[in-house]
């Protein structure tokens, strides 16, 4: 039986957890592509992926990129 998987994240966000200075931080920093290598483009900060790109790269490493992404990079 697999072990329960658990996280950090809150699925809700309070007015406690809001903080100006950390949201600027996140918004305002900027994406390197090469942080991203399976991206087709940034444009204004935001990633890219072509549907032929993400058709030739490999799954698990796609799935790795989009998490990583989504968690602690642009997405995040």
């Amino acid at each position: 039986m697999a072990a329960p998987v658990s996280t950090t994240y809150q699925p809700w966000i309070d007015e406690a957890d809001l903080r100006l200075d950390d949201f600027c931080a996140q918004v305002l920093r900027n994406t390197d592509p090469g942080d991203y290598p399976l991206a087709s483009d940034v444009r204004s900060n935001v990633l890219v992926y072509t549907t032929a790109a993400m058709d030739s790269a490999d799954r698990r490493a796609l799935q790795f990129e989009l998490i990583r992404a989504l968690a602690d990079g642009p997405g995040g």
